[in-house]
C-alpha cells in the first residue's frame, strides 16, 4: 500500500508514505513557478479571482478626495503648511473652520489623511467663538483618529492579494509598509505557497480602498483588487480550500497510461500532508525553532535563528555560529549577518535592548503572528509523522478507536471514537488526527508517537502564543478534476494564463508576433536582414522563457549601431543604452542611480531624455529605471504605463 518517497526534502518532512502501490508516471513538477497556480475558495464555496485593478470604490473616493482638496487645499499658504508639518518644520499647523459645518469639517479630516496617507492627524478645537482643525505628525503608537463614511455597507475592507513567487507574508508586509501600517492590521484566511502564483481574500479594518489600489504602481510581484467594503474581517480558516490549477511537464508515459493513473488518483485521493513550505525555505527549518521555543530553549531557539542560511554563508564569518555563555557575544554575532528577513531584524533588535538573558522577553517583543509561525510548524511535523507512522503500518484501513469526523473539519467539530460496530458507516475519509495541544485528543490505539515535548508546556503558552489544537482529514479525495494534454515547443513556455496575463491581455507568446523588421535598422547596418531578424526573434522567445543565459548570447552576437557606431545618438545617449544592457533581467534602478553610474549625479533629466528617444526599445531595457519612489514612471509615452508595469511583474 505505500512505497518511499524519492525527494530527500519531503522525506525530511515526514512526507514518507503513499496511498497507492500502484506505477506511477514520470514528469516535471513545478518547472515554473506560472505552472502551480492557486486560488481560495472562500466559506461559500467561491473561488476567490482578481477580475477588478480599479474598482468603482476607488473611482468614488477619487472623486471625493478631489472635492475635498478643491475645496479646501485650492489656498497655497494652507498646502504648504501642512507639507511642513509632513516635513517636521513645523510641529502643528492650524486650519481656520470658523462658520464650516460639521459635514465640512469631516470632509476636511478625510482630505488631510487621505492625502498625505495617515502621516498626518488631525483634530478639531475650539477658542472662544472660534474653530480651527490641528494638523500634527500621528504618532507611531496612537490610534489614528478615522472618520468612517455611515453609507459604506461595512467597517472592514475586503481585497484580494495576487502574488507570483512571493511567500504570504512578505506580500503582506510590502502591502503595510507602503500603507505605513503594522503587517497585523491584515488578516488572511490562510498563507498560500511561495513558489506559485496565488490568489487570496485579505480584510483590514477602516482600510481606504483608494490608498490600497493606489500600491499597484508600486508593488513588484503582488497586486491587490476587488474591493469591498464587509461588517465583517477575514479571520485564520476563514476558507473551505483552494483551488489548483497544475502544469506537469515532460511527460514521458503514453497519454492513456496517464488518464488512468488519473482515474485512479480521482478515486483513492491522496495524503492529506503538511506541505514543504510550511517549513520554511531557508538552512534553518521553522519546526526546529519552534520545538526549542515549546521547551522554553529561548537562547538556543533565538541562536538557531540568527544562523545564514546556505545562501548568506558564503557572505558571513566562516566560522559557525557558537553557543555563547554570555549576553554580550549574543548580541556581536548579530552584526555579521546579511539580508535577513524581518524576524530576524526585530530578534536582533529584541536582543540589543535586552536585560539580563531574559531571552523569553525578546521573543515577546516579536509580533504574535510570526512567532506562532513556528510552534505551528511544529505541529504540522508532528501531525506529518503520526501519519506516516500510521499509513506505513495500517495502510488506509480504517481501525478500532479512531478519530473520525463526517464531511469537512471545522474548529467546533469534535471526533467520535471509532469501534467496530460503528465502523462499516464511515470511510477513510472521515479519519482524522489531532495537531499537538495541551488538550489534544488522542487516538486510542497505538497510531500516535511519543515526542520529547512535555504538554503541559502547551498549557503554559497557550495564553501566550494563542495555541490551539485542532483536527486535520488524514485523507483528501479531491473534486472537480479536470484536466487537458498540450504539446508544447519550448521548455520553458508558458501553458496557461494567470488572473494578471487576463488583466493584461498580454499573450505569453506576444514573442511569436512582434514584427522585428523596424528595429532591424537599429540593430545592423550590413545588410543581412533576414539573419538578424532570426537572432531578434530568438532574443525575444528567450526573453519571454526568462532564458538569461540565452539572452546574454544573441546581445553579444548582435551589433547594436546605436551603441557601437552612435548612429541616431549623442555620446552621453550611447553610455546610458550601454548601461541599461549591463542591467541584469529582474533588477531595476533610478534615473539617479544610473546617473551615478556614469559619474554624473546630477544627469537624471538628461537619463531621462535617453529613456524617451531609445531606437531598441525592450532589447535596450529602459522600463528597468524607475523613479527613486519606487513608481514606474512613463514608458513610451504615457500610454505605455501599463505596459511598463506588466514587464516589470514579468520580470521580477
Amino acid at each position: 500500500m505505500h512505497r518511499n518517497f524519492n525527494s530527500l526534502m519531503e522525506v525530511e518532512f515526514e512526507i514518507k508514505e503513499f496511498v497507492e502501490s500502484r506505477k506511477g508516471f514520470h514528469c516535471i513538477f513545478k518547472h515554473r513557478y506560472q505552472d502551480f497556480i492557486v486560488h481560495e475558495i472562500d466559506s461559500s464555496g467561491a473561488m476567490v479571482q482578481l477580475t477588478n485593478l480599479n474598482s468603482a470604490i476607488s473611482e468614488d473616493l477619487v472623486k471625493c478626495n478631489d472635492r475635498c482638496f478643491e475645496s479646501f487645499f485650492h489656498d497655497v499658504a494652507i498646502v504648504n503648511g501642512l507639507k511642513s508639518v509632513a516635513s517636521g518644520e513645523l510641529k502643528e499647523y492650524q486650519i481656520d473652520c470658523t462658520g464650516k459645518s460639521k459635514e465640512e469639517r469631516m470632509l476636511i479630516h478625510k482630505a488631510v489623511r487621505d492625502e498625505f496617507t495617515n502621516t498626518l492627524e488631525t483634530e478639531t478645537v475650539r477658542s472662544d467663538s472660534n474653530t480651527f482643525i490641528t494638523v500634527t505628525v500621528a504618532g507611531a503608537n496612537k490610534q489614528k483618529r478615522r472618520i468612517w463614511p455611515s453609507d459604506r455597507e461595512g467597517e472592514h475592507c475586503h481585497f484580494v492579494i495576487y502574488k507570483e513567487n512571493t511567500d504570504s507574508n512578505v506580500a503582506i508586509a510590502k502591502i503595510a509598509k507602503l500603507l505605513r501600517i503594522s503587517p497585523k492590521t491584515i488578516c488572511i484566511a490562510g498563507t498560500k505557497d511561495r513558489r506559485a502564483v496565488t490568489t487570496q481574500r485579505a480584510s483590514a479594518y477602516r482600510l481606504e480602498a483608494g490608498q490600497l489600489l493606489q500600491l499597484n504602481n508600486r508593488l513588484h510581484g503582488v497586486r491587490v483588487g476587488n474591493c469591498a467594503y464587509k461588517p465583517n474581517g477575514i479571520f485564520l480558516g476563514d476558507l473551505s480550500g483552494n483551488r489548483f490549477t497544475i502544469v506537469l511537464r515532460n511527460i514521458k508515459e503514453n497519454t492513456d497510461f496517464v488518464e488512468e493513473c488519473i482515474k485512479q488518483w480521482k478515486e483513492v485521493g491522496f495524503i492529506n500532508y503538511y506541505g514543504a513550505q510550511r517549513f520554511g525555505t531557508g538552512f534553518v527549518h521553522t519546526h526546529e525553532v519552534g520545538k526549542l521555543m515549546l521547551n522554553r530553549k529561548w537562547k538556543e531557539a533565538a541562536e538557531l535563528l540568527l544562523q545564514p542560511n546556505s545562501n548568506e554563508a558564503a557572505e558571513c564569518d566562516s566560522k559557525p555560529i557558537a553557543r555563547h555563555d554570555d549576553e554580550h557575544n549574543t548580541k556581536g554575532l548579530v552584526k555579521k549577518q546579511k539580508h535577513l528577513l524581518n524576524i530576524h531584524d526585530l530578534l536582533k533588535s529584541g536582543l540589543r535592548r535586552m536585560k539580563g538573558n531574559d531571552y523569553a522577553a525578546v521573543f515577546r517583543t516579536i509580533p504574535r503572528n510570526l512567532r506562532n509561525l513556528y510552534i505551528h510548524s511544529y505541529q504540522s511535523i508532528v501531525w506529518n509523522r503520526m501519519v506516516s507512522r500510521r499509513v506505513a503500518m495500517y495502510g488506509d484501513r480504517l481501525l478500532d478507536g479512531d478519530l473520525v469526523i463526517r464531511g469537512s473539519v471545522d474548529a467546533e467539530d469534535e471526533p467520535i471514537f471509532l469501534t467496530k460496530e460503528s465502523m462499516i458507516y464511515y470511510d477513510k475519509f472521515d479519519l482524522v488526527l489531532p495537531l499537538l495541544s495541551g488538550d489534544a485528543i488522542l487516538p486510542k490505539n497505538d497510531c500516535t508517537l511519543e515526542e520529547e515535548i512535555d504538554v503541559e508546556y502547551f498549557h503554559a503558552l497557550r495564553k501566550e502564543f494563542g495555541l490551539h489544537g485542532g483536527f486535520r482529514k488524514v485523507f483528501v479525495k479531491p473534486s472537480e478534476v479536470n484536466y487537458e494534454f498540450h504539446r508544447y515547443k519550448y521548455a520553458d513556455e508558458q501553458l496557461v494564463q494567470t488572473d494578471l496575463d487576463r488583466l493584461s491581455s498580454i499573450d505569453e507568446h506576444a514573442w511569436n508576433s512582434i514584427d522585428a523588421t523596424e528595429t532591424i535598422a537599429f540593430v545592423n547596418t550590413t545588410g543581412k536582414e533576414s539573419a538578424v531578424a532570426l537572432l531578434i526573434q530568438k532574443w525575444l522567445r528567450a526573453y519571454f522563457e526568462k532564458d538569461c543565459e540565452e539572452m546574454e548570447k544573441i546581445i553579444k552576437n548582435l551589433n547594436i549601431c546605436c551603441i557601437n557606431q552612435n548612429l541616431h545618438a549623442g555620446l552621453f545617449k550611447c553610455k546610458v543604452y550601454q548601461e541599461l544592457l549591463n542591467l541584469p533581467f529582474g533588477q531595476q534602478l533610478s534615473y539617479q542611480e544610473v546617473a551615478m553610474k556614469l559619474n554624473n549625479k546630477n544627469a537624471s533629466r538628461a537619463v531621462g531624455n535617453a529613456m524617451r528617444t531609445n531606437p531598441v526599445v525592450l532589447i535596450i531595457p529602459c522600463h528597468r529605471v524607475i523613479r527613486s519612489t519606487g513608481d514606474p514612471g512613463n514608458y513610451m509615452g504615457l500610454q505605455g504605463r501599463e505596459l511598463k508595469r506588466w514587464l516589470l511583474n514579468f520580470e521580477s
